[in-house]
Parts: C-alpha cells; sequence; structure tokens
C-alpha cells in the first residue's frame, strides 16, 4: 500500500525552492553563515577566510539574493549585507541536514569540510534547471517518505515523467522523456536514486535531498502565503509585486517585459561574474534604425571550464535571425571573430536567442572580454512616446546570476537628445521606475576609440556608469530633438 508523502507544493513555491537549492554551494553557505555568526564581516575578510578572490565573494552575495526570485537569502542595509529571515531558516536547515549525514564539526572555513558539503549537495547546487527538483519532488511524493530513515517504495518511471512533464509545461518550459532520463542518470551517478527496469529507488542520499527540497519548500511556502495575505487594507488584490509589473510592461513596451522575464533556461548565467556589462545603442532616429554594441568581461567562477556566452535581445517587430546581423569578436569591435550559434526555434520571431562561443574554453578563475554588434530593422517606427513625449532604451540584468560589477549603459544619435533620465525597475506599484543618482557623460562619436565602427557619421550621446547595479532592471529615458 503506498504511504503518505510529503505535501504537494505549488510549482511556484517549488520553483522558489529550486531557485534557493540551485545557488547553495559550500561557497556560498559558507559566505551566509560568516555574514550571520560576524555581521560586520567585510568582503575582503570573507575572501581571506575563504581562499577567494573579492569579485568571487561579490558573486557569492549576487546568487544568495535570488534576483528575480520573490524572496533572498541576504538584504542590503546601510551599504552592508545582512542575513534575511528566510537566509537563517536555510542555515538551520542545511545545518540539521548536515548534522543527520554525520557533520559534527561544522568549520565553514575549512576546505575539507566544503568539499564533503558540495559532495552532500551534488548534484542539486549544480543544476541549471527546475527539472531536477521537480524530480525530486516527484520521488519523494510517490515513494511515500515521511521523515528520514524511512523505506520508500520504487516509483514507476512513467509517473516520474508525467509529473515533471505537467510541472514544465505550468512554467511553459518544454522537456522531454530523454531529457527526464538523462537527469535521473545523472542522480544515479551521484548516488541519489537506483533504477531497476522501470522502477526508480530513493538512496539514503536521495532520501535526505527528498526531505531537505520538502522542509525548505514548507518555510517558502509559509513566507510566500504571509506576503500574500500582509498587505494593507486599501491595497489591490491583484498586485503581485514584479509579476504585475511585468504585466504593466507589457500594455507598454513588450520587448521590455519580455527581457526581464526568464523561461528559457539555457539563456540564464550562473557561470560567470561580470566585471563589465556596457551597452551603448546606436540610434538613427531620422530613419528609424536601431542597432547595438555590447562589451562583456566575464569572469568564471565554477570549478569546470565554460565555453559560451548566451544573449536575448527582444524587439516590438519579428524578425528573422539573419537580421539581427550579429557579429561577434574576442577583446574589441573588429577583433578576433567569434562564432556564434541561432538557439530560437521558431522565425521570424520577437526573441532573438544566441550563443557566442569562446575560441578555447575558459578555465577557472580566468576573464575574458567579448564584443559584438547587433540591429533590429524599423525598431524605432514602432515606439510610442508617454504623454511627455519620452521615449526609452532599456537593459535587463536577470540572467545574469553571479552578479554585475559595472554597468554602463548610453545612447548615441543621429539628432539631440532632451530630458534625459536614466532609472532603475523597483518593485513598487505607482512608480515601478526609480531615479539613480549617476551622472550621464556626455560625448561625440570620434572622441571614443571603443566607437571607431561609427566614427564619421556624425553621432554624439551619453553614458550612465553604475557601480554593482542592483535593479533587474535600467532604462534611459529621452526626448529626441529633431
Amino acid at each position: 500500500m503506498t504511504r503518505r508523502g510529503q505535501k504537494n507544493w505549488s510549482t511556484a513555491t517549488l520553483g522558489i525552492t529550486a531557485s534557493i537549492l540551485r545557488c547553495l554551494s559550500s561557497n556560498t553557505l559558507a559566505t551566509l553563515a560568516l555574514v550571520q555568526e560576524t555581521p560586520e564581516i567585510t568582503q575582503s575578510e570573507i575572501a581571506d577566510e575563504l581562499d577567494r578572490s573579492q569579485s568571487t565573494v561579490s558573486s557569492y552575495y549576487h546568487s544568495l539574493s535570488l534576483k528575480p526570485a520573490p524572496v533572498s537569502l541576504v538584504t542590503k542595509s546601510k551599504n552592508r549585507y545582512v542575513v534575511s529571515q528566510i537566509g537563517e531558516g536555510v542555515i538551520d536547515l542545511i545545518t540539521g541536514a548536515l548534522e543527520q549525514q554525520g557533520f559534527d564539526d561544522i568549520d565553514w572555513t575549512s576546505q575539507r569540510y566544503r568539499k564533503q558539503v558540495d559532495d552532500f549537495l551534488s548534484p542539486l547546487c549544480a543544476s541549471r534547471s527546475e527539472a531536477p527538483f521537480f524530480i525530486l519532488d516527484a520521488l519523494g511524493n510517490r515513494s511515500g517518505i515521511v521523515t528520514l530513515g524511512g523505506n520508500p517504495d520504487p516509483v514507476p518511471f512513467d509517473r516520474v515523467v508525467s509529473d515533471v512533464v505537467n510541472r514544465m509545461q505550468e512554467q511553459d518550459t518544454p522537456t522531454s522523456k530523454k531529457q527526464i532520463g538523462q537527469i535521473l542518470d545523472r542522480f544515479e551517478e551521484e548516488g541519489v536514486l537506483a533504477c531497476s527496469g522501470d522502477r526508480i529507488y530513493l538512496e539514503e542520499k536521495g532520501i535526505s535531498h527528498a526531505h531537505l527540497m520538502g522542509q525548505l519548500a514548507k518555510l517558502i511556502d509559509r513566507r510566500v502565503d504571509h506576503g500574500k495575505t500582509s498587505k494593507s487594507a486599501d491595497s489591490d488584490d491583484s498586485w503581485d509585486g514584479m509579476d504585475s509589473i511585468v504585466n504593466q510592461l507589457r500594455r507598454e513596451r513588450i520587448a521590455t517585459a519580455w527581457s526581464i522575464e526568464n523561461a528559457d533556461s539555457r539563456l540564464i548565467d550562473d557561470s560567470h561574474y561580470y566585471h563589465l556589462l556596457k551597452r551603448i545603442d546606436v540610434l538613427d532616429t531620422p530613419n528609424n534604425e536601431w542597432s547595438s554594441i555590447r562589451w562583456l568581461t566575464v569572469e568564471n567562477v565554477t570549478s569546470d571550464p565554460t565555453t559560451a556566452l548566451t544573449h536575448k535581445e527582444s524587439g516590438e517587430n519579428k524578425i528573422e535571425f539573419d537580421d539581427l546581423a550579429l557579429e561577434a569578436y574576442l577583446d574589441e569591435i573588429g577583433g578576433r571573430r567569434l562564432a556564434t550559434r541561432d538557439l530560437v526555434d521558431q522565425q521570424p520571431s520577437f526573441e532573438q536567442k544566441v550563443k557566442v562561443l569562446f575560441p578555447e574554453p575558459l578555465p577557472p578563475g580566468e576573464s575574458i572580454t567579448v564584443c559584438y554588434r547587433i540591429r533590429w530593422p524599423n525598431e524605432l517606427s514602432y515606439y510610442s512616446p508617454s504623454d511627455e513625449g519620452e521615449l526609452t532604451q532599456s537593459i535587463s540584468l536577470t540572467r545574469y546570476m553571479r552578479g554585475v560589477a559595472e554597468l554602463q549603459f548610453g545612447v548615441v544619435d543621429l539628432v539631440n537628445h532632451a530630458g534625459i533620465d536614466c532609472r532603475g525597475l523597483v518593485e513598487e506599484k505607482n512608480s515601478p521606475w526609480e531615479k539613480i543618482s549617476a551622472t550621464p557623460v556626455h560625448f561625440e562619436a570620434e572622441e571614443r576609440v571603443d566607437l571607431a565602427s561609427v566614427h564619421g557619421e556624425g553621432y554624439r550621446g551619453y553614458l550612465y556608469t553604475i557601480t554593482n547595479p542592483d535593479s533587474p532592471s535600467y532604462r534611459i529615458y529621452y526626448n529626441p530633438v529633431q
């Protein structure tokens, strides 16, 4: 007889739970624990304790902030990070799980200890999508485990596939029986489960993982429910934070809404810390043409070599991939040409997704600079000015999970701009875009070596520099003067 398993959590709750578990390596956990133990500790001191660079520690903080999830393990207070209530709960749950595994003397500064923690958390912390967590939830429920030490029932493979496909469909993310089988193979290699014929058995490690995920989902579910019931009496019940903001943006500028959303896990970069993300949009307002030049300096902050960066561009009108006219280079525009790949199955599309391949694998701890230029034909003709006559250009940072040290965001045009303003996206119902304090630097394109590709055409513009950007998206507002 099948016994009652864990609670059947909503897909939204499991998605947040997965976001947390994906970011929990021994180093992010050590950072979280050190901040909880010594709130005044600096990034430099954490770097010394963990034998890591400050930029790597900064990427840990960004991972722990869980953007754009509705919860965070750390919050910023007076230019210093502190552990949130959710973060404290996570530390308690992880510590309890480790103690169950025989980890008696917790020493986050010991590399040997952290290696053992990574071995226990693997493959959860290395997962790049939510499918592995949906698999673990399905096995936890259908095997009937209630407490640690139980004797789980075998689970038919087809039942797991059905559960996971249904979860993924709720998120509009495709998957297949083959992909689920590949994840199960990895779980079996890591000692999470065993397969016999069409039956799947949770091993001791898998039971621990399923139990941990269930406890964490309970913590998250309680938090989410509390957030929904603690609204003021005069609030609009339909308001749901960032989701509502994105819905507003769909009515205003659909491309901005799409750029913020992260439905495609292939585009999430959880391998690189962005030392510099520079973007200059090149507008030809008289002819309604738009192009953009990007410079990305990234560091591989994983333990394995990486081979590529991904990019998503969204527009107001459908175009073919070839219309994007993508050219990617190493170090600078006109440098060594880099190979690219189209990731969109059906063309034309409002979204173009691409992969830029490195000339050779990037080792852990090493950095690379990639530059590329793209265009979106006739884009400006689809823009509608606001009541104040403003137009906007926007950039989303939601896919850079390890953090961005510096954002440079600017515009050049063949006509002058007035009323220039840069704002960051905040979770406020009536005023979601908040003005930033940075002042732009104005220039003629000929004054800048990095804009050599547009010299001699009469472009002029301005550039904002934002250190440690903490908004999921930024917008430049302007009024073209013709």
